[in-house]
């Protein structure tokens, strides 16, 4: 039994934004910030007219900035508190803060012992939005709420450095504080950056951009006290214009690196803050250190032959040859890290169950509804687990093989991605020299991987018995997202063990047999269509025919390599391994010098077409918005919360007809489609798939040129990865 699901908090600010877009317009932030007050008391009262929040007001709240209460009689009245003395921009926050409990959790706190007649909130949750559970969540719909990040990052780019003149602008126009602006900032920026808040001379907290942590670079406040380098502002008590504007401070004063430091004090919270950001975007990956551009030197630098780095030091030297060392203790964990993810997924997904009186009503209840972790532990007899560390314990036995596997995969993937590169988008073919050196590579990396670790044949065979039974008791149990990642890593540790002893996929196949109790051998029926380099050619392929060639679109949506490997995991995930077949077959000619018959090209294509459906459909169970009607409905239904694509799908759709002009024209006519945003190419190349979905659902394709056939192939990939993408970036509402 779980936990009953809550309203989803991105979704429901999403659902919110919507809202407000279409009734104030979406240019609404040129005119006023969000009235987080007027509509927390107006959304209360339509959304549950019984039970609304019926006052918004300031108390004395000692140790807390803000809370929301509800009254004794029934049906419940709520109110929002905030604490005295708080700033404009920072009530507005803790406004939207509590806010997102009523919308969220007013169930959970109403009927929940642990809260009495409300829950209140200190400066931990909601100023430095570093609570869990859900004050995390209450924090991500109050700055979803409060500053979209479509609006937020037209005004401010990703790519784009930040002063405190333009932090402020953008505080000021969503009505927050400086504080929740630069955190807001933090959030999607691709620069590294860290922000400082301190007092005395010592950091308070800190908070890094994602870029600032990949690369090392962060302050430890929790648990421990930093104090200030005594050149930093804040440490000198300097608060100048020239700490406002900024200076850049050598390497060794904050990071072993140079850096920009700027720095304002707030007189009314007795604090001052402070915002690093560094010289250059982000520190390389080591892989990629050489004497030629970053990634490119991997087509003739043997990687293989460094040392391998054992998972259980937890360091990595972040720095090239020649340069002073730069060890950072968990920056390895950025680069390969999914098979721990997995391993404590199993270990959670397992369960527990627990012994208690069911002749109390209110635990059977809670018991019923799936709220087992509602009962205290007080209540219970006892805990009984039912294999649950079983996952994890047996899994960390071969934590050496997880660790050999991803350091192979890492390998081949920035390989594929330096043969790309030097490529410059150019369709060409993977063989010769270049084939070589790229199958070398691999082989070299897996065995000297497994030399490290003193690797057998039948350690390799054992290893994988091991994830094959996993996955099979996954996929009978019908959780099918931890099964499609134990398949993943079987592929990995197969591909690694074929290359390291030789061998091809038959072999194993014999060799591990029967593992699984099915009537074939388990290989055959984990991977029915198995060939040994079809994802490194759909990869390649995806990387120079669609990357390369992708539309432009803001940098949350924007197609890269990583979008790539997400897009293939998902597909795997999900037991779509036939897609990277049919992607193979349309771009064969890349790959080899033999034709291919332009009757089958065209059924790929067509296969490829109703595929592009069919992951729709995915996409949309998966974000719990209904899949029903025609393909058009559904891709405007996917879209619905990106405000630039959902207008022009929801106002053009008549251009993917099949009876109103010769589908050239149609093109024609998206392609000329007028900007009314910074994604304007990503609708039209939506438009586009699907109106070559209808001309080949109702005419074929068999007539379709070579050429028509891959532009067709391309516009369906790009489609698919901008539209898994965009599950994360805006996620659609029901």
């Amino acid at each position: 039994m779980s936990e009953p699901s809550r309203p989803r908090p991105l979704r429901e600010a999403a659902r919110i934004t919507q809202m407000l877009d279409l009734v104030l317009g979406a240019h609404r932030f040129d005119r006023a910030p969000v009235d987080v007050i007027g509509l927390a008391l107006e959304y209360s009262r339509q959304v549950a007219p019984d039970s609304p929040i019926h006052e918004v007001v300031e108390r004395n709240i000692p140790g807390c900035v803000g809370a929301l209460v509800y009254g004794e009689a029934r049906p419940r009245q709520w109110a929002i508190m905030y604490h005295l003395g708080q700033s404009a921009g920072r009530r507005s926050f803790t406004v939207g803060h509590e806010f997102a409990h009523y919308v969220l959790h007013r169930e959970l706190i109403e009927e929940d012992g642990r809260f009495d007649g409300g829950i209140y909130c200190d400066e931990n949750a909601v100023v430095r939005r570093d609570g869990s559970g859900i004050e995390q969540e209450a924090d991500e719909f109050a700055a979803a709420l409060l500053m979209p990040f479509h609006d937020f990052r037209r005004q401010l780019p990703a790519k784009d450095r930040a002063d405190f003149e333009a932090l402020g602008r953008l505080a000021k126009r969503y009505g927050v504080s400086l504080t929740a602006a630069i955190l807001r900032w933090l959030e999607y920026t691709e620069t590294r950056a860290i922000m400082v808040v301190s007092n005395e001379g010592f950091a308070h907290w800190s908070k890094p951009s994602k870029a600032a942590l990949r690369s090392g670079c962060y302050i430890r406040t929790r648990d421990t006290v930093f104090e200030l380098p005594l050149q930093a502002f804040a440490a000198r008590r300097d608060f100048s214009d020239a700490a406002l504007t900024g200076v850049m401070q050598q390497a060794g004063v904050w990071f072993a690196e140079p850096v920009h430091e700027m720095c304002l004090r707030s007189e009314r919270y007795d604090q001052e803050i402070t915002v690093l950001q560094f010289e250059a975007d982000e520190q390389p990956h080591p892989f990629d250190i050489g004497a030629g551009a970053p990634g490119a030197t991997l087509i003739t630098t043997d990687v293989a032959s460094r040392d391998f780095v054992d998972w259980a030091d937890f360091r990595i030297n972040l720095s090239g040859p020649g340069q002073d060392p730069l060890y950072v203790s968990d920056g390895v964990d950025t680069y390969y890290h999914d098979w721990q993810v997995l391993l404590v997924a199993d270990a959670l997904e397992m369960g527990v169950r627990l012994i208690f009186d069911t002749r109390r009503p209110e635990l059977l209840k809670r018991a019923m509804s799936g709220r087992l972790a509602d009962i205290s532990t007080d209540a219970t007899y006892g805990t009984v687990s039912f294999e649950g560390p079983r996952g994890l314990a047996k899994g960390l036995e071969w934590a050496h093989w997880f660790d050999a596997a991803a350091k192979v995969e890492a390998v081949r993937s920035r390989k594929l991605a330096a043969l790309a590169m030097g490529k410059n988008g150019n369709v060409f073919t993977l063989e010769g020299l270049e084939l070589i050196d790229f199958n070398a590579v691999q082989k070299r990396s897996a065995k000297h991987a497994l030399a490290t670790i003193a690797a057998t044949r039948d350690h390799a065979r054992s290893f994988l018995i091991y994830l094959c039974e996993r996955w099979d008791e996954w996929r009978r149990r019908g959780r099918n997202e931890v099964a499609g990642e134990y398949k993943r890593q079987i592929g990995l540790a197969l591909r690694m063990a074929m290359h390291a002893f030789d061998s091809d996929f038959k072999g194993f196949t014999v060799e591990v047999g029967r593992a699984t109790g099915h009537c074939a051998n388990t290989l055959d029926v984990i991977f029915p269509d198995w060939k040994q380099d079809a994802r490194d050619k759909v990869e390649l392929s995806l990387k120079h025919s669609v990357v390369a060639k992708a539309p432009t679109a803001e940098a949350a949506l924007a197609l890269d390599d990583a979008a790539i490997t997400d897009f293939l995991d998902w597909l795997e995930r999900n037991d779509q391994w036939k897609v990277h077949l049919s992607i193979e077959a349309i771009l064969q000619h890349q790959f080899s010098a033999s034709s291919v018959d332009h009757s089958t090209l065209a059924k790929e294509v067509e296969s490829l077409s109703a595929t592009f459906e069919h992951l729709t459909n995915a996409l949309l169970n998966e974000a719990g918005v209904s899949s029903s009607g025609t393909l058009m409905k559904k891709v405007q239904a996917f879209w619905n919360t990106s405000t630039d694509v959902h207008q022009i799908l929801t106002t053009q759709f008549a251009l993917v007809s099949t009876n109103v002009a010769p589908r050239a024209n149609r093109l024609a006519a998206i392609s000329a489609l007028t900007p009314n945003g910074p994604n304007v190419d990503v609708a039209r190349t939506i438009l586009a798939a699907v109106l070559y979905r209808n001309d080949g659902l109702h005419n074929g394709m068999a007539s379709w040129t070579e050429a028509e056939l891959h532009e067709a192939a391309r516009v369906f990939l790009t489609a698919m990865m901008f539209c898994r993408k965009n599950l994360f970036v805006s996620a659609p509402t029901p």
